[in-house]
């Protein structure tokens, strides 16, 4: 009489579960990888967002000089989007808040966004690479596997002292973002 096998050996068992752990693993691996990616990208449109409408707002009021913190009647140095956005009509910077297509999210209404101009703002990467004019974006504690993304997205590099993205380590594995504002590409 011929019998036939009726299930599956323990080996046949190990090597499928296997498989499978490594296939999921496989998976869990690039999900995360795609989750960096897209936070990176949001991260660099709202910089770029930022830059797009402190451009714009610029070209409106027909300026040759970046405002001052003192022109826009900010409370000490270094004020937040989120003040910058609050500017009337009719001030310096008040238009600014026109030119956002969706209202402002994130770091935006946590208060990270940080407007700098105190003429200090000409960077160069050692003397070679593109120069930078402008004014400068500051984002506290940021994941600084966020920074080193965005940085490799924007300046196609990760380097923390060169290019439009610069940054300074900071505890609990965050940095400290500085976007350079400039007005070369418009």
């Amino acid at each position: 009489m011929n019998q036939t096998k009726k299930g599956f050996t323990l080996i046949e068992l190990l090597v499928v579960i296997a498989i499978i752990g490594v296939l999921a693993t496989i998976i869990l691996v690039a999900v995360g990888s795609a989750r960096q990616k897209a936070k990176a990208a949001n991260l660099a449109a709202q910089l770029q967002q930022v830059e797009k409408a402190l451009a714009y707002t610029y070209f409106d009021e027909n300026r040759s000089e970046w405002w001052t913190e003192a022109e826009i009647n900010a409370p000490g140095n270094n004020p937040t989007i989120e003040y910058i956005i609050s500017i009337p009509e009719g001030q310096p910077m008040g238009s600014f808040s026109n030119w956002f297509k969706t209202s402002p999210d994130n770091y935006f209404t946590q208060g990270q966004y940080q407007f700098d101009n105190d003429g200090d703002t000409s960077t160069s990467c050692g003397g070679s690479g593109p120069v930078y004019r402008g004014v400068n974006l500051f984002l506290q504690s940021v994941p600084r596997d966020d920074v080193e993304a965005v940085d490799l997205l924007i300046d196609g590099q990760s380097d923390q002292d060169c290019g439009k993205i610069r940054y300074t380590n900071k505890p609990n594995n965050t940095a400290e973002l500085t976007y350079v504002v400039s007005l070369d590409q418009f």
